[in-house]
């Protein structure tokens, strides 16, 4: 041994090269709960770090099946994959790198079956996606489960990562540009619906995306140890601070977002939570309000609770807007074009109050805005026994 290595306490240790690093705490990372937010390119990566570095519970979030594309940018996945959930095939090979990992896997749709009750199970976040519209909506969650985000973003030569503190400071939905709404519009729009083509492929390599993932992870790890101890060894971000990395030409920079005091997206946290032993599809929403002793529910989306054609009237529905597809909006008489009739807020005996929550869109663990006769609001969530 020469003088300049340094001495190991636990050579044994599956971990002992990192425990190491002055102010570095393993028991820290062994004890966090991180949700990863999308298992495709940057996610695979970012997954694999952190089952690497000894987290101790890393839930996946994903919706896709693993596809042949998949194999050239993404780590974790082998051929016989193809045609799998990611989430579950994500899960599979994490075991294997790390047995000591406890992995939970999600296969379902952000966007529409991911409540903020399971995202209050975590200490943090990590968003590995691809679209607006999903970040909008992590965004969202996370600021009602009052839980902080690690946002992860490439393209073929460049790559950003943002950090956004829930409960001050500025969110993802506060940097939204003009022409970043107008994309989400774009796609919601059921004037437009029948114009948008398929999002295209992201242009990419694994080159960039192990590069932002890895800025993303040592951004949590750093946020862990701050979370836990009065000083850490690594500078953290600010809320609302972005690091963008561009490889043609090299450069790096860090930008600040400001807060907006209009954005919707900042709800004071809940001071408590009613919890309703149901499940969606079991109770109504008048249901709900009864028990609650409310008078109304806000919901955070619109729900179609009517398909109007000129020609042949209203047909009554229940259609939550993310599920409202291109079919519905034809008419099946006359086949002419029909618009929906929007509603995002439910007041008690009323007709749409009718419909359990499940049709109305709300998945499990959510968080639901209740509001009383004086004004007041009530927090809600349903959680079977």
């Amino acid at each position: 041994m020469t003088p300049t290595e340094p001495i190991y306490n636990d050579l044994s240790s599956r971990f002992h090269r990192q425990e190491s690093i002055p102010g570095w705490s393993q028991p820290i990372l062994a004890s966090a709960r991180v949700l990863v937010a999308g298992a495709g390119t940057i996610g695979n990566e970012t997954l694999k770090n952190l089952a690497l570095l000894g987290i101790g519970t890393v839930a996946i979030v994903d919706r896709d099946l693993v596809e042949a594309g998949n194999l050239c940018r993404s780590v974790l996945y082998r051929s016989e994959d193809v045609g799998h959930p990611k989430a579950y095939a994500a899960a599979n090979r994490l075991r294997q790198l790390n047995p000591e990992l406890s992995v939970e896997p999600f296969d379902l749709d952000l966007t529409t079956d991911l409540g903020a009750g399971l995202l209050a199970q975590y200490d943090l976040v990590l968003g590995c996606l691809d679209s607006i519209e999903a970040r909008w909506r992590l965004n969202r969650l996370c600021c009602s489960a009052n839980v902080p985000w690690i946002d992860a973003g490439i393209d073929a030569a460049m790559g950003q990562i943002s950090f956004f503190a829930a409960g001050h400071g500025p969110c993802y939905e506060c940097g939204m540009t003009e022409s970043m709404w107008q994309r989400i519009h774009e796609r919601r729009s059921c004037l437009l619906a029948q114009k948008i083509l398929p999002d295209r492929p992201i242009p990419t390599t694994i080159a960039i995306a192990s590069l932002i993932a890895s800025m993303q992870v040592q951004e949590a790890i750093a946020q862990l140890h701050q979370s836990t101890l009065a000083a850490t060894p690594w500078p953290v971000l600010q809320a609302g601070d972005k690091v963008s990395i561009a490889l043609s030409p090299y450069t790096l920079s860090v930008l600040h977002t400001k807060r907006r005091h209009d954005c919707l997206a900042h709800t004071e946290p809940p001071s408590s939570i009613l919890s309703i032993d149901a499940r969606p599809q079991d109770i109504t929403a008048n249901e709900l309000m009864l028990q609650c002793e409310s008078e109304g529910l806000d919901l955070d989306w619109d729900v179609a609770l009517g398909l109007r054609c000129p020609t042949c009237g209203v047909q009554s529905t229940c259609i939550p807007g993310p599920k409202l597809n291109r079919a519905d909006l034809v008419c099946p008489d006359c086949e002419g074009p029909r618009t929906p009739d929007w509603q995002s807020r439910l007041t008690l005996g009323s007709e749409a109050a009718q419909n359990t929550l499940s049709q109305l869109g709300v998945p499990p663990l959510a968080y639901l805005r209740l509001f009383t006769k004086d004004g007041h609001h009530v927090t809600a969530t349903l959680i079977e026994s």
